[in-house]
């Protein structure tokens, strides 16, 4: 099954939820705005989409790994979801969201507390994007 195909496989309100984590990026920017459409489409009550904030260059050990495009917290919003920050500050963040700064266990409780004090609640800043919208009946 191909996710650029969803709404090819389901039929419309098929499930409560769809979630996509850590999708959209391997995909590029037209065919990820398809598979946003398809799983509003498909869901009853909500999409959950998680996915790096911006473009965060990716190399991987297929061409699945590889990112192909970015997404924002404005473009999302602007699509009627709302956004939380997650994984803390983007900038203590690099590849796969690994602390980039020694000692990693020092900079990983620094992150977790910029996470839940400043960065759940200012999206723009944060390494990743959870977004939530709820489909209206």
């Amino acid at each position: 099954m191909d996710v650029k195909g969803a709404c090819d496989y389901f039929k419309s309100k098929s499930f409560d939820a769809v979630v996509a984590l850590d999708v959209i990026e391997h995909l590029k920017k037209d065919d990820g705005e398809k598979l946003i459409k398809d799983m509003e489409k498909i869901a009853k009550k909500r999409v959950i989409i998680f996915t790096p904030n911006g473009f965060i260059p990716q190399k991987g050990k297929s061409i699945y790994d590889s990112h192909l495009s970015g997404w924002t917290d404005v473009e999302l919003r602007n699509k009627g979801y709302k956004i939380f920050g997650i994984y803390g500050p983007k900038r203590l963040r690099g590849d796969y969201h690994k602390i980039k700064f020694d000692p990693e266990f020092f900079w990983t409780i620094i992150s977790e507390l910029i996470q839940w004090t400043y960065i759940y609640n200012n999206p723009q800043n944060a390494a990743a994007l959870l977004c939530i919208k709820e489909i209206k009946k």
